[in-house]
């Protein structure tokens, strides 16, 4: 059981609030806030314990539950928070740890002893119309932290009042840059497979939630953050093949199954992979074709961007990569 002499004190707080572990906590209550239906709103509770607690079991009562996640903030190890000379606008400077990674806390949080700590509460409301509350209202939301046993030792309410209005749809274009390949390389799969496609979507969806509406297009294995002369695992969209010296032939069903997969998920926009390296474009990223000699990479570090071999490889590519977008209606969409 837990010591019954045990303090915790809590406080809500604003998502913009950073709780340092080794610092008091000066930033004030924030009780309440306004959302739109459709909007994800998150906030915070910081807790501190006047001695140890392990595994604090973090619950939520609302009517709005079923869209609440919680998670703890974890913290983060960073030895150069700032390069030379930061501007005055830095909350530290100082190497240390840092609020930054949210961890699901299905196990429990711990209270440190004298240290600020914080769980993230997010409320991802569904669309208007969705709950058949469609008007303006207000809902509480009460966390409260307890022991393995179930002993209350505290709790905050915030109250989050919904307007009678959806959230617009966004009409900024937003991209990220989204690398295939980490994927591939991070779950151990075959580039492409269908668990790659399954992985690759579930990404996908999760950045549209975050706001993100147009996804980098790996028409060839993007030539970016790669050193010069190293090489990225190969995602390839284009089939290519290679039928004369300076002729080829090109199949775009990966790139159609890419973009079925994208509205699927919301995207609105597709960014092409560059046809340059990063850098200088001076050299043409890594393509991979089928040649005589069976499958091989036919252009790479060694190929000048402006050189007549990859001219002809463009002037012949790109033609039919336009016909292939027009042909599907996409001339508004690609960048």
């Amino acid at each position: 059981m837990t010591d019954a002499s045990v303090t915790l004190e809590t406080r809500c707080l604003s998502s913009l609030s950073k709780v340092f572990a080794d610092a008091e906590l000066h930033d004030q209550a924030v009780n309440r806030g306004t959302a739109l239906w459709g909007e994800t709103y998150a906030f915070q509770v910081a807790y501190r314990s006047d001695q140890l607690v392990k595994f604090l079991q973090v619950s939520v009562e609302s009517e709005l539950q079923p869209w609440i996640t919680v998670r703890s903030v974890a913290l983060s190890p960073s030895d150069t928070p700032t390069y030379a000379n930061p501007d005055p606008g830095y909350l530290r400077t100082a190497p240390g740890l840092y609020p930054d990674l949210l961890l699901p806390q299905e196990q429990g949080v711990h209270a440190v002893w004298q240290q600020w700590r914080s769980v993230w509460i997010t409320v991802a409301l569904p669309a208007q119309g969705e709950t058949g509350a469609d008007g303006s209202a207000a809902y509480e939301i009460a966390v409260k932290l307890s022991d393995r046993e179930g002993q209350l030792l505290g709790q905050e309410t915030f109250t989050l009042d919904v307007l009678p209005s959806g959230l617009p749809e966004q009409r900024l274009i937003h991209t990220e840059w989204f690398h295939c390949d980490c994927l591939a390389t991070q779950y151990g799969v075959g580039v492409f497979s269908e668990r790659h496609w399954q992985l690759i979507e579930a990404y996908a969806a999760n950045a549209v939630r975050h706001g993100v509406n147009m996804l980098l297009t790996p028409l060839f294995t993007p030539p970016l953050d790669t050193a010069v002369g190293g090489e990225r695992p190969t995602v390839q969209l284009i089939g290519v093949e290679q039928v004369g010296p300076r002729d080829y032939r090109f199949d775009f069903s990966l790139l159609e199954r890419w973009i079925a997969m994208c509205k699927r998920v919301g995207v609105r926009y597709y960014e092409m992979s560059h046809l340059f390296t990063q850098w200088g474009a001076a050299h043409a990223p890594k393509i991979v074709a089928l040649t005589d000699g069976g499958t091989k990479r036919i252009f790479g570090w060694e190929t000048d961007a402006g050189g007549e071999e990859y001219r002809a490889f463009l002037g012949q590519f790109l033609p039919a990569l336009v016909a292939f977008l027009r042909e599907k209606g996409m001339g508004e969409q690609v960048y």
